[in-house]
Formats: C-alpha cells, structure tokens, sequence
C-alpha cells in the first residue's frame, strides 16, 4: 500500500478560510479536495486570531464536513503588522551567512525582536564587483499571532509543519516554468501578480523567475460598500459610477507601485499581469484595469504546474495562497 503524504493547506483571509488537500509531486501540485467557509464576524481580523474558541469549532465542523484525512497542515496568512526588508549582503553557504543574516536583521528591524518571529527567503545570488551576493527579503512577524495559529491548528487535531505568508507563496508558482491560461507566460519576462483581497491588495513583482519587489497595500473602500457580502450580485446592484470609483483608486495604488518599480532600475519594464484573489472575480476588472495602465491583465484560471481531480470545476483564483504554501522552498 502506497503511503498518501498529501497535506491540508489552510488559507486564513478577512472573508474566508480556504483549503486545500493536496501533494507535491516533482514540479506539479496535485489538488484532491479544495473547499472554503465564511469567516465568522468578529473572529479574525487583519490576520490576527480575535476568537480562538469560536473559530476552533468552525473549523473543527467544516474538516469533518468535508471528511479531511490528511493531518499534516500548512498555514497561510497575511497582515499589514508584519515587517518587511530587502536586505542586500556578501553571501557564502556556510554558517557565517546565517550569523551575519541574524545580525543584519537585527540593524534593520527597529523592534523589540523577542516579540517577533523572524524568516528570511534568499530571493537571488548574484555578483556585484567580484564579490558574491544575496538578495534576501527578510519579515518579522508576530509571536503571539503565530501561536494564536499554532494552538488552532493543534486544537483542530492537525499536525502544523509550516507557516507562511501570502507574498511568499503566491511566487513559488511563478519561479518554475509554467503556462498561464493555457499560454507561457515567458519566464524571461517580468509579471506583476495582484492578489485582490477583502481588506487589502498585494502585488509581487516577479522577473525572470525571482522576485524583485512587494507590497500590501490596505484598502479600506470594500467593506464600506460591501459590508459582509462579496458577489457579482452585489457588484451588479451598485452605482457603476461607484465602482468604477473604486476601480480607479486600485489603478492609481498599482500604478504608482509600478512607477516605483520601473524607476528603480534602467530597463525594469512589466510585461504581463496576472491577478486572483476574491475580487479578482468582479465582472470588468481585467478591462478597465487594462484600460487604465495599458498592460495585459488576466485572471489567473489555469496553471499547468497545478492538477486537480475531482473538483474540475474549481475557481482556482481563489486558492492560489492554498496551493503555493504547498511548494517548499
């Protein structure tokens, strides 16, 4: 008997909580099971546990629902209170490295770091004047906001091997070779990914497989018009002056995030943007985003590193974080 190493990966959003169950497999993702559920008013906001007990029975009702086996768990997450920085220092693969890491973290976070969780993801190697460099983006997150996640999860009975954040997972799935919508995206190119989410808008830029710049962008409009509800429906009974409204404050945010990219180095261009995300299913969005910053933009609804049996109808833009925090790297 063959032994099923597939693991529950748990996407924790301001409007909902999705999953996935699934395995790596040489360079493809295999999906079996993907669901989500509403997160409960005045449980979780800005990716801080507000609630542990009520979420613990939610999440406890909804795996034995959806009769999840896996216990292995990876959790995704996302908040405006993490730190980040793009940290540029001499590399060798040694121990040294990481003390000097340990140091230069240190200088660059200008808080009390016993109250903080630290990682770093080395972005690129590269040469600068005959000495060998790391590009790293380094984070500081909460401590009690992790164990907050690490308690639900053992709570919930699962077994937590991993967590990340959605700026990091999102780029796992770009820095291999993979078509987008059926169409290579040129890895050689450079792509701007824009997860549009309830509460906030992140954006990645990523060139020729390595990621270059992010950011997370709070938005604040959304649940002013939308209150608790995220739907088409919705979105086709409102004013379409104050939609395009908003639209327009998205573009300008992105744009000038663009302009900043560009401007950072000669040649830096965007070829190609990719969005997902729940607000990346309002009708019109790719439109008048391309309408307003004169790039492609396409949902993400196909990626070929990505398979999945058993739900082929899957809306695969809303469980890219899901899927992503599955790749280890």
């Amino acid at each position: 008997m063959f032994k099923d190493n597939s693991v529950i990966s748990i996407d924790f959003g301001n409007k909902h909580i999705k999953c996935i169950v699934g395995k790596k497999r040489k360079k493809n993702i295999i999906v079996s099971k993907a669901f989500k559920f509403e997160m409960p008013n005045d449980t979780f906001n800005d990716g801080e546990i507000l609630n542990l007990k009520k979420l613990t029975e939610l999440m406890r009702e909804s795996l034995e629902k959806e009769k999840v086996k896996a216990k292995n768990c990876i959790v995704a997450f996302n908040s405006s209170t993490t730190i980040s920085r793009e940290i540029s220092l001499p590399y060798n693969n040694s121990r040294d490295f990481k003390k000097l890491m340990k140091f230069e973290i240190q200088q660059h976070f200008p808080v009390a770091l016993d109250e903080y969780i630290t990682q770093y993801k080395i972005a690129e190697i590269y040469t600068d004047k005959d000495t060998k460099k790391a590009r790293v983006f380094a984070y500081a997150i909460s401590a009690e906001m992790v164990e907050k996640y690490f308690a639900l999860i053992k709570d919930i009975g699962l077994n937590p091997i991993a967590f990340d954040l959605h700026s990091n997972v999102i780029v796992k799935l770009f820095t291999n070779r993979s078509l987008v919508n059926g169409v290579n995206y040129n890895k050689k190119g450079t792509v701007l990914l824009i997860d549009f989410g309830f509460k906030s808008i992140n954006i990645e830029f990523v060139s020729d497989g390595i990621k270059k710049f992010s950011r997370f962008l709070p938005i604040f409009e959304t649940e002013y018009l939308f209150g608790q509800r995220m739907n088409e429906n919705v979105y086709r009974d409102m004013d379409q002056v104050v939609i395009n409204n908003l639209y327009e404050n998205w573009a300008d945010e992105i744009e000038r995030n663009i302009k900043y990219y560009t401007s950072r180095k000669m040649g830096n261009r965007i070829d190609n943007i990719f969005i997902h995300g729940g607000f990346s299913n309002l009708p019109n969005i790719e439109t008048k985003l391309f309408e307003r910053l004169q790039i492609p933009v396409s949902k993400i609804k196909e990626l070929s590193c990505v398979k999945i049996y058993n739900n082929s109808k899957m809306n695969i833009a809303n469980y890219l974080n899901s899927i992503g925090a599955i790749i280890e790297r």
